[in-house]
């Protein structure tokens, strides 16, 4: 502040990654106001659409789900998820709306979450053409939903189609699939 006054993009910078290292040292109401902070100054001082802007959001929802302030949550990944858009960038969309699909799941919208991990899995599909990591963890978070919402053989399909992947790539299995897959059998049981 000294260097360059109150309103300064270094400022911005210094202020979000004060935010971070608060974040990191698990005091996150400072995190929180440092990361608000940085956020007004980046809006104030650069195009809405500019990239900092939206990992400034990203950082702030995630310390506020940290915190269990779900409330702002949704509208910041929600932002951060147009700014990304807007941008083209698709694998910062395809991140944000398994997130989003996260906050709906975790506030009991199990059509919502379904709706917007099939969303992800299909962008995924689409920029990854065959076996990657995010696809498998897409199939693997649509088929935890599916399975949430009762439908068992389109869950049990969805984790087929994860282990086969895993296996591919040598990623070894996820102990969520496989508690699910269980829980599935014992309720065909």
């Amino acid at each position: 502040i000294q260097l360059f006054g109150q309103i300064h993009t270094n400022v911005a910078l210094s202020l979000n990654n004060l935010g971070l290292a608060l974040w990191n040292q698990s005091k996150l109401a400072e995190a929180e106001e440092a990361t608000k902070r940085a956020l007004d100054l980046r809006k104030k001082l650069l195009p809405a659409d500019h990239q900092d802007i939206g990992m400034t959001l990203v950082n702030l929802a995630s310390i506020q789900w940290m915190r269990a302030d779900f409330s702002p949550v949704e509208t910041n990944f929600g932002e951060a998820l147009l700014l990304f858009k807007k941008r083209g960038n698709q694998t910062a969309v395809g991140v944000l709306q398994a997130n989003l699909a996260t906050v709906y799941l975790r506030r009991g919208d199990l059509a919502a979450a379904q709706e917007m991990h099939e969303k992800t899995l299909t962008l995924r599909q689409q920029l990854f053409k065959g076996d990657h990591p995010h696809v498998e963890i897409s199939l693997t978070q649509l088929g935890l939903v599916l399975a949430s919402r009762g439908d068992v053989d389109a869950a049990e399909a969805r984790f087929k189609e994860a282990l086969a992947m895993q296996e591919k790539l040598g990623l070894g299995r996820h102990a969520d699939v496989a508690d699910v897959h269980r829980a599935g059998e014992r309720l065909r049981a």
